[in-house]
């Protein structure tokens, strides 16, 4: 709970306030600045909830359903120090790698970019064309970039163009999706959704615990989306009420048609709550299915 706060000041551009709050040596002090970076931090926390909302619109807009394997947006106006926690945000919910980019104070264009899990996004950038990026850096999941002002235009080409030549080479060993436990239906409630809660900020390095339900039989296979390109199951607990679990884009592309109501499987799932139409519910986002 402590970095984040720590973190906002220098996000927001005003890294000296956390400086203060750390050095100061009188309690007083100590909590009016302390003071001070909470309300740094939830106006943080509002900017980047405007920008996931607006990357949402402009992706809606732009592509629809056919979103492309690699989502790169930008605007100039976008603080770069902010990129990272956006994108991470938008690549969960769209399962796609996502590349978001504005100009730093020094009106040089850099951004952030986050994996949907699957895709290397330090390959992806080594692939693009020699010139384009000036810098970049990172780990498979998660990165940063800088990019040459006449090129930006065409980074969105090459990065799609490297991630289909990527999935098009030879596989190598498949990476195994391992479980951190099992559950069972009885056992899913808001006490657990608390509970998981209390583990996160979820990323590299702290990922989000997944679960193994095993031999559960969806009542429902439900496709939805413009394109039907997403999957709802929904399952009956012993005390009669339900649960949803789904899966969007790429999850559910894999293994869309060989699911049938009344059949069972062995499902991989983390528990989210979410929010929808002004709606909170507990559900289960899959993972993959056996």
């Amino acid at each position: 709970m402590i970095t984040p706060r720590i973190n906002a000041a220098s996000r927001m551009g005003v890294p000296m306030d956390a400086f203060h709050l750390l050095s100061t040596e009188n309690e007083h002090e100590a909590y009016a600045h302390a003071a001070h970076i909470e309300e740094i931090n939830n106006e943080r926390k509002g900017v980047v909830a405007a920008l996931v909302k607006e990357v949402h619109k402009i992706v809606r807009e732009r592509h629809g359903e056919s979103i492309p394997p690699v989502i790169v947006l930008g605007n100039p106006v976008w603080r770069p120090s902010l990129l990272g926690l956006a994108a991470n945000s938008c690549a969960e919910e769209f399962d796609r790698s996502v590349f978001l980019w504005g100009r730093d104070g020094d009106n040089a264009i850099k951004g952030s970019c986050r994996s949907e899990g699957r895709t290397n996004v330090v390959n992806l950038m080594r692939a693009v064309p020699s010139g384009v990026l000036t810098h970049f850096g990172g780990h498979k999941h998660s990165g940063g970039f800088a990019v040459a002002n006449d090129e930006i235009h065409f980074l969105e080409k090459h990065l799609n163009e490297a991630c289909v030549n990527a999935q098009t080479a030879p596989a190598g060993e498949e990476e195994k999706q391992m479980a951190d436990a099992e559950l069972f239906f009885n056992m899913i409630d808001w006490r657990l959704q608390e509970e998981i809660a209390k583990l996160a900020p979820f990323g590299t390095g702290n990922p989000k615990p997944i679960f193994l339900l095993r031999k559960v039989t969806p009542i429902s296979v439900r496709r939805f989306g413009k394109t039907k390109n997403h999957i709802e199951l929904v399952f009956k607990k012993e005390n009669g009420t339900k649960i949803s679990a789904i899966a969007f884009f790429g999850v559910a592309e894999k293994w869309a048609d060989s699911l049938v109501e009344n059949v069972a499987i062995d499902l991989i799932a983390s528990v989210e709550k979410s929010f929808f139409a002004g709606k909170t519910e507990l559900r289960l986002r899959v993972v993959d299915v056996c």
